[in-house]
């Protein structure tokens, strides 16, 4: 068996909360598509422009106050996350360390809910507008949506773009 997580670690805002978050769900990476035909073909295809929306949430195993202190700020303040993992194989003989970098706003609060003497679980959903990936510290994905950024292994995919809008 490969790339079983061992443990991970998450930072908010540069805090680390070792202990407090239960579950981590990264960014879901999806590619926005439309279908197109055009005249003389006879079958459509998907023409992708760019990459869905981003979110990612922290499932937490305590009620939060500082996530209570981040909903609502001003627009156009990010919070920066971030989230390591260790993986190794079932041997411990291959490991790797993948960081993901995020920056957005808290979109949703939600503490779940409430029974008689049973912890207490809140979960966090964050809108993103920027997603790095870092796989034993090269970079392999990162998505700066404000910027039209989308660079694959540190090679610029929207680089051309920019030439033709002359930016």
């Amino acid at each position: 068996m490969k790339d079983i997580t061992r443990n991970f670690s998450v930072f908010v805002d540069g805090r680390g909360f070792i202990g407090e978050a239960k579950k981590v769900s990264p960014p879901k990476l999806a590619m926005k598509v439309e279908e197109f035909i055009g005249g003389g073909m006879s079958t459509p295809i998907e023409v992708h422009f760019g990459t869905e929306k981003l979110e990612m949430s922290v499932t937490w195993n305590t009620t939060r106050s500082a996530s209570f202190d981040a909903f609502g700020i001003r627009p156009g303040v990010k919070i920066p996350l971030t989230f390591h993992r260790a993986l190794a194989d079932a041997d411990g003989a291959n490991t790797k360390r993948v960081t993901i970098h995020v920056r957005g706003f808290l979109k949703e609060l939600d503490e779940g809910d409430t029974e008689n003497q049973k912890a207490s679980e809140q979960k966090d959903l964050f809108a993103i507008d920027y997603y790095r990936r870092l796989e034993n510290g090269i970079e392999k994905l990162e998505i700066d949506a404000m910027l039209g950024i989308i660079k694959t292994n540190g090679v610029s995919q929207t680089a051309w773009i920019k030439d033709a809008l002359m930016l």
